[in-house]
């Protein structure tokens, strides 16, 4: 089976009219909208569609992570078309509610009503584009609310070194570190390879801070070496990373023509060839931090 625990579903009338949305959300538009100086490889498509693509490429069951929205109303027409998604799609689809942490305690009504209703979890949060430091007195309110509902934080994360591009974020990796310190109970997904952050757990005193931190494979083949995947299983071990892809952006724009999911699984069963850490990369790991199954357990179960 294979879960990927990174992909974006937005609502249709932010898809059909992008530049409209931008006006009133600028680092939506910053991120997702072509310009004459550029081309954002980002696709729109319905949860309908999503599953059609699923089923093509053998996906079992997919996480859709919210946009950083801005804004309160933004983040509940997304978490709004979540929860519909996952309605239509029970067994294929969960959800993750997104609030922007400076909204105080409209933010975390809104966690405790998408918890309720059935979303799995929050994010994908993004400090520099939300406007949020991680330790913000309402950040870390929401963090404990979070390790109160057993709630999983996605949190977009990015290499501090190398060439600038849209979406790479300059919040330092020493805060990431100071927010699992801070809150080791809070189970923390960092994006993107949480911006080379795994290849600091080389140090004892760094990996012992971040052993309830994970790290998703989304969006590799635009940044990263596929040596990324035998390195990082080295260092952090199996039992930490997630199969995320970023879906529906285009992951090779040269050669896409449409989104999908087998350019990066098929990267991954290339590098990884021991069929048990391929196992918790592509489910088991992702199983577990959804309820799944038993976290660490061996059990398995129909999504």
């Amino acid at each position: 089976m294979i879960i990927d625990f990174h992909t974006h579903l937005l609502p249709p009338e932010t898809g059909e009219d992008p530049y409209s949305f931008a006006l009133s959300e600028p680092y939506f538009g910053y991120r997702m909208i072509d310009t004459p100086a550029r081309k954002s490889f980002q696709t729109w498509v319905t949860y309908r569609e999503a599953v059609l693509h699923m089923n093509r490429d053998g996906i079992d069951l997919a996480v859709i992570q919210g946009w950083p929205f801005m804004h309160y109303e933004s983040c509940c027409r997304q978490n709004n078309y979540t929860l519909e998604a996952v309605k239509a799609y029970p067994g294929r689809f969960r959800g993750f509610c997104i609030v922007n942490p400076k909204d105080g305690v409209n933010a975390l009504r809104e966690v405790e009503r998408c918890a309720q209703k059935g979303l799995t979890g929050i994010g994908e949060l993004d400090p520099e584009g939300q406007g949020f430091q991680l330790n913000d007195p309402d950040f870390l309110r929401l963090c404990d609310l979070c390790v109160d509902l057993d709630l999983p934080m996605s949190i977009h994360a990015s290499e501090p070194v190398g060439p600038h591009y849209h979406g790479k974020s300059s919040v330092p990796l020493q805060e990431y570190i100071d927010l699992a310190k801070a809150k080791p109970l809070l189970k923390i997904i960092l994006s993107h390879w949480g911006g080379g952050l795994p290849f600091y757990e080389l140090m004892r005193d760094i990996k012992k801070a971040l052993v309830n931190v994970y790290y998703d494979t989304a969006s590799s083949p635009l940044h990263c070496s596929p040596k990324i995947f035998k390195e990082t299983l080295t260092i952090v071990g199996p039992d930490k990373l997630l199969f995320g892809s970023n879906y529906p952006r285009l992951l090779k724009p040269a050669e896409e023509k449409e989104p999908g999911f087998s350019t990066l699984i098929n990267t991954i069963k290339e590098e990884i060839s021991e069929e048990s850490n391929l196992d918790k990369l592509l489910y088991r790991n992702a199983a577990g931090l959804l309820g799944l199954i038993p976290e660490g357990g061996n059990d398995s179960c129909e999504a």
